[in-house]
């Protein structure tokens, strides 16, 4: 199987319950189309600014959208807050955070 380039999805500064509907037009799309042997989706969170329990939730639903493809989803660019929240609800574990 040939390996594909892993993908970059920036999101923007609120991942909150009056801006999913709206993320889920933009993202889901991008990760149904995901090529087959995509080792990895990174969600870039370099502008992230606030997150609440329908944005926990969102996330979720994207990651077993990934794993549904065999592809592992990680987070870039974390903002020290909102990494301090995905520890609470351990969600941190879920998501590898990285700085890639």
């Amino acid at each position: 199987m040939k390996k594909h380039k892993d993908m970059i999805i920036p999101f923007e500064a609120y991942i909150t319950g009056d801006k999913i509907e709206e993320l889920k037009q933009k993202i889901e799309p991008v990760l149904n189309g995901i090529p087959s042997g995509t080792d990895t989706a990174y969600l870039d969170f370099s502008k992230v600014k606030a997150i609440d329990a329908h944005g926990f939730n969102f996330l979720i639903e994207l990651y077993i959208l990934c794993t549904k493809k065999s592809c592992s989803l990680k987070i870039v660019h974390c903002p020290d807050d909102i990494h301090k929240q995905l520890e609470v609800f351990k969600l941190d574990c879920l998501f590898c955070i990285t700085s890639k």
